[in-house]
């Protein structure tokens, strides 16, 4: 959602939520309170086990995936802004022969992808599983 609403210029309420202790502070409350509000089906976005402590720990998890993210992808000497597109789908045709079809198709969908000011993309895949990752 962060990266989402950064792109729709809508990033200073999420700034504050992970940057501005004070202000961060309301729109920590607003955003738990809307989490926990129930839908037309009678359920909430987040689980009620979701507490407060949980919500904390995925925008620290959120502050340091942006501050490493930009810090591997903007030269300080030559500043430019990220576009950030997340849960975005690729596909590709894979060009080879397999079981005799020669029209097979890639078709994945990949956690962010950053584009850099030159227009070149990057992968990010999350690992949030507590399990380690290699």
């Amino acid at each position: 959602m962060y990266f989402t609403k950064t792109n729709q210029g809508k990033g200073k309420y999420w700034y504050e939520l992970l940057e501005d202790p004070q202000s961060g502070s309301m729109h920590r409350s607003n955003l738990i309170s809307n989490l926990r509000k129930l839908n037309s089906k009678g359920e909430s976005k987040i689980t009620a086990i979701t507490t407060d402590k949980i919500v904390d720990e995925v925008l620290k998890y959120a502050k340091e995936l942006r501050e490493s993210i930009e810090k591997r992808y903007i030269d300080p000497s030559d500043p430019g802004e990220l576009i950030y597109c997340p849960e975005f789908t690729i596909s590709a045709n894979l060009n080879k022969e397999y079981d005799g079809r020669t029209d097979l198709e890639l078709l994945g969908r990949v956690d962010l992808m950053v584009l850099d000011k030159y227009g070149t993309p990057h992968i990010i895949d999350y690992k949030t599983s507590p399990k380690p990752y290699e």
